[in-house]
């Protein structure tokens, strides 16, 4: 396809760490059409440009420009009729890609804010140059309130951005084809409730629903899921569940999550 603004692209966005890398095989083995890619090459940058974006460093017409000749080498040769992008380091780069692309939708996923942060631990983020890069490279880590990045906590930055991610994203409810599931729900104990939310799923990117026996039987193989426990060196508090429930009520109720 010569014009790859007219392929219409769904994002599914998240602050990472919520079974994501799923949907790459998942949609793509088993969607006429649809093409899924997890954190295509090359993905790390978009994650400086979702946080300079978002804090008006950057101008939408860059971050547009860069997607489209990042994107270029994987659509052009696109035979599909419709490509989705699994990545939570493009999170804050929707309206800029909507300026150029026809149609943008996007699925955004929602876990826990607990499990959420130990996942995210266990996977490095404080830890080796995952935390390197966190501690000393700007922009790597969302601009959230200035004493809490320089803290040197990892659990209340993870709870920051928890918060601050989560609500960029389901802002695009306003301005996007936009569906919303809690991780939990889909990969957690699967049963009716997520094979309902996977064929809604594949519905929204145009793929035909998959008898429930399939759907469980890709339910089974789950992707990258934490294999150490680093997170035990960083425990949460009680000051870490207060400043959850003082600044994040309204997240916590809507997607029902207890502390």
């Amino acid at each position: 396809m010569e014009d790859i603004k007219k392929i219409p692209v769904t994002f599914i966005l998240s602050t990472g760490r919520t079974g994501t890398q799923f949907f790459a095989k998942y949609l793509t083995q088993t969607c006429n059409n649809v093409l899924c890619l997890h954190e295509p090459h090359p993905t790390r940058r978009f994650k400086w440009y979702s946080n300079y974006y978002l804090t008006h460093r950057l101008s939408s017409q860059f971050v547009a420009g860069e997607f489209l000749k990042t994107r270029r080498k994987i659509l052009t040769n696109f035979s599909g009729k419709e490509y989705v992008e699994s990545s939570n380091m493009i999170f804050g780069c929707m309206k800029p890609i909507a300026s150029e692309m026809e149609t943008v939708k996007v699925i955004h996923i929602i876990r826990h804010p607990l499990t959420y942060i130990k996942s995210h631990l266990n996977k490095g983020f404080w830890n080796g140059i995952k935390g390197f890069t966190a501690r000393n490279i700007p922009g790597w880590v969302e601009f959230v309130d200035k004493d809490i990045r320089k803290s040197n906590d990892p659990v209340m930055i993870l709870a920051a951005r928890w918060m601050y991610v989560n609500r960029v994203i389901e802002d695009y409810q306003n301005d996007f084809a936009y569906l919303n599931f809690r991780f939990e729900d889909l990969f957690v104990k699967p049963g009716e409730k997520s094979l309902q939310s996977l064929n809604q799923i594949r519905n929204f990117v145009g793929c035909e629903n998959m008898e429930d026996e399939e759907n469980l039987h890709w339910l089974a193989k789950p992707s990258n899921q934490s294999k150490t426990n680093i997170a035990e060196k960083w425990p949460v508090q009680q000051k870490h569940l207060d400043y959850l429930k003082q600044e994040g009520n309204d997240l916590l109720v809507k997607y029902q999550y207890d502390l």
